[in-house]
């Protein structure tokens, strides 16, 4: 009986939306066009409108608010960043912002919003809903820092790009009996140092509880004793310089 009445407000929620919203918030990540082009065309496909909100939360309070067709989303699926731009709106943290926000919506006819983006974005879809704004999130960062989400769009791709800058690095330090200390992105959240070190053959010091929060300091190391005898924790078994990630204090 729980199931059938949850169907049927599904069903009327979907009656009463006629026109959509879309924007991407905070830092882009790869995939943020293909989700916004799945958003719009799937809309057009079952009879709604589509309106793209231009540069974010800032773009909703400046009311930069463009309908979309699916010409619009064409020769998007294979480009990085977002087409919709993104931007970080302080004055949508405040109380008087979400309120306009709300309001603008309002205006302009939009009966529920799509919003892409990390952590910050959520908040602020969040803060929508609560306004009485239908609000749906779809998790865009490459932090993976979303909670109760397996996958992040954007994330897969940022930790093969450290992949294989990282390789690029091991033969210039290997070649000049360097050790290398790799610096990757992920804010307070460790997961593209982690899967990094899954992934490739790294050493890993001072890892805190799985997660690698990450200060990087650059000081001079030996690789040689007093004897001229190579020191064994900086090579592997093949004679290959290490690469390590340390970790300081989480911030």
């Amino acid at each position: 009986m729980a199931e059938n009445q949850k169907e049927k407000y599904l069903e009327e929620i979907e009656d009463q939306i006629r026109t959509i919203g879309v924007l991407t918030s905070g830092g882009d990540a790869p995939g943020m066009n293909a989700a916004v082009r799945a958003v719009v065309r799937k809309a057009l496909v079952n009879g709604k409108q589509v309106k793209g909100i231009l540069k974010g939360y800032t773009g909703l309070l400046d009311e930069e608010i463009i309908d979309m067709s699916a010409n619009d989303v064409s020769n998007t699926i294979e480009r990085g960043g977002t087409m919709l731009f993104t931007s970080r709106c302080k004055e949508f943290m405040t109380e008087e912002g979400q309120k306009r926000g709300a309001e603008i919506c309002r205006k302009h006819g939009i009966d529920g919003i799509v919003v892409i983006g990390g952590d910050g974005s959520f908040r602020g879809a969040q803060k929508l809903a609560a306004l009485g704004i239908n609000t749906i999130g779809v998790p865009g960062t490459i932090d993976l820092d979303i909670f109760c989400t397996e996958y992040t769009i954007g994330f897969d791709t940022a930790v093969n790009t450290a992949m294989e800058a990282i390789d690029k690095v091991r033969d210039t330090s290997t070649s000049h009996e360097r050790c290398s200390i790799i610096e990757v992105m992920g804010r307070n959240a460790g997961y593209i140092a982690l899967w990094c070190v899954l992934s490739l053959d790294f050493h890993c010091s001072n890892c805190f509880n799985a997660f690698l929060y990450i200060a990087f300091f650059f000081a001079k190391i030996h690789f040689f004793d007093d004897k001229n005898k190579r020191l064994p924790h900086f090579f592997d078994d093949k004679n290959r310089v290490k690469l390590h990630f340390f970790e300081d204090k989480p911030i």
